[in-house]
């Protein structure tokens, strides 16, 4: 339940929503290749709480807290959630982050 309202914050503080969102649980998933999903151009910000990109099958080195777009699709690395939320370093270093991606002033 704090996760949920830890990322229910951060989207509103980007000015969207939960509902708006797709949000996948990869803990729950199998081994997953996430290039389908970009392959369409549907998707125009990915964040990752706590799972490297190359776990997803994307050959894209990035640091944590550094948004960076590629094809069109901005792109973040950052701790799991719960590590966050402890930490008001990098909740920081995330808000930063979110500012940058979605142009927050």
């Amino acid at each position: 339940p704090s996760e949920y309202i830890l990322l229910s914050n951060i989207l509103k503080a980007v000015g969207h929503s939960i509902d708006e969102a797709d949000i996948v649980n990869l803990s729950y998933v199998p081994a997953t290749d996430a290039r389908s999903v970009f392959a369409d151009k549907l998707t125009n910000h990915f964040i990752t709480f706590g799972v490297p990109l190359i776990k997803l099958q994307l050959d894209l080195l990035l640091p944590p807290y550094t948004p960076r777009q590629v094809e069109g699709i901005w792109f973040l690395l950052a701790d799991p959630l719960v590590v966050i939320e402890a930490d008001r370093n990098l909740k920081k270093q995330l808000w930063l982050a979110l500012q940058k991606m979605f142009a927050v002033d």
